[in-house]
């Protein structure tokens, strides 16, 4: 019984939490409202917006997120319920042009995750709206500036090129391992939703992209680094046969993203900076410390069918190219050096598909 007690407290304390983004409010009436909230007229007030406009402009809002620049002023909400904790399946949205002095709204129905958590905004318009699904995943929703849901992606954008959206997927949460994975997808891919019925109710989730990173054949740089994992793979395994709870796959290796990102819509590139890391296992505690700063160079972004990539240390671009600005090196010159004097890929992936 105590163990049941304890079971809806960090569940309740959960769906709290889970409500992220929502302002410190005072509720007047605690049976009306069971977590704070704020009204619209006061959050945007807040931004220097003029609420004058809005349809409704005293509706109690929650998990809400602004995009402020000197153009716009964009604002994600879900109204809250009375009587609930839950979030209703409903986005609104606000756009405010300060330029025209007009607000324009719309919503967005029956999407399946959480808070929204941040509005990113790309070149022609488009935003990206992050909702929150768990700890270890979100979804990206994006609207046009009519505020019209024209796609989504299960993951974190990381550019839009030319109508092809470069996202990196969602972790497996409590997985052996956490590996990096990005993926293409048509902006205009129909359909970039998939509804699901559960009773009266309909969610929609975004469909998944074309896998761009990483693919076979490897380079040689995560070649050398597959072969010291599957080494301590088979030295752990030959202790302990009965191995444990792990994939004990050389391809899925510790490796994440780093703050380093630069796009190129002239060249159709990217640019990013990855590091490969060690299991969280001590008993596969391979080193990765001289993997730390891994490039990988993307080009034909424009086009899903012409997408290729270099990975290689960072040390080693430097010194085949130069040692240069990270945006530097999607300039079209550099670009064909790379993916024109790059060697072959290294052989050890046959014995590891062995």
């Amino acid at each position: 019984m105590e163990g049941n007690i304890y079971l809806k407290i960090i569940i309740c304390s959960f769906l709290f939490f889970s409500i992220g983004g929502a302002r410190d409010a005072k509720c007047e009436d605690k049976n009306e409202y069971l977590v704070p909230g704020e009204l619209l007229s006061n959050v945007v007030g807040k931004s220097g917006i003029p609420s004058k406009g809005l349809k409704e402009p005293q509706m109690v809002i929650t998990s809400f997120a602004e995009l402020n620049d000197d153009e716009i002023y964009l604002i994600a909400y879900y109204n809250l319920q009375k009587g609930t904790m839950c979030l209703e399946r409903n986005i609104y949205l606000g756009l405010y042009d300060k330029q025209k002095k007009v607000w324009k709204e719309n919503n967005i129905k029956d999407i399946d995750s959480g808070s929204i958590t941040n509005i990113q905004k790309f070149e022609k318009n488009i935003f990206v709206l992050y909702l929150h699904s768990n700890p270890s995943a979100g979804i990206a929703v994006i609207i046009d500036k009519d505020l019209e849901n024209i796609n989504g992606v299960p993951g974190q954008v990381l550019c839009l090129m030319n109508d092809i959206i470069i996202y990196c997927g969602n972790e497996i949460h409590f997985a052996p391992t956490h590996y990096t994975q990005i993926f293409a997808k048509s902006l205009r891919q129909k359909p970039g939703w998939e509804t699901k019925y559960y009773g009266k109710q309909t969610i929609s989730k975004p469909t998944e992209g074309v896998k761009i990173f990483p693919k076979a054949p490897f380079g040689k740089t995560r070649e050398e680094f597959m072969i010291r994992v599957k080494a301590c793979y088979d030295k752990f395994l030959s202790a302990k046969p009965g191995g444990l709870n792990h994939y004990f796959d050389p391809e899925k290796f510790n490796c994440y993203l780093k703050s380093s990102k630069f796009c190129n819509n002239k060249t159709n590139s990217m640019y990013l900076e990855i590091a490969y890391d060690k299991e969280h296992f001590a008993e596969l505690d391979y080193p990765a410390e001289d993997f730390k700063d891994i490039v990988c160079i993307f080009s034909g972004l424009n086009k899903i069918e012409n997408i290729k990539y270099k990975e290689m240390k960072k040390e080693e671009l430097e010194k085949n190219y130069g040692k240069l600005e990270p945006k530097d090196y999607l300039k079209e010159e550099i670009l064909n050096n790379i993916f024109n004097k790059d060697p072959a890929p290294h052989k050890g992936i046959n014995t590891l598909q062995k």
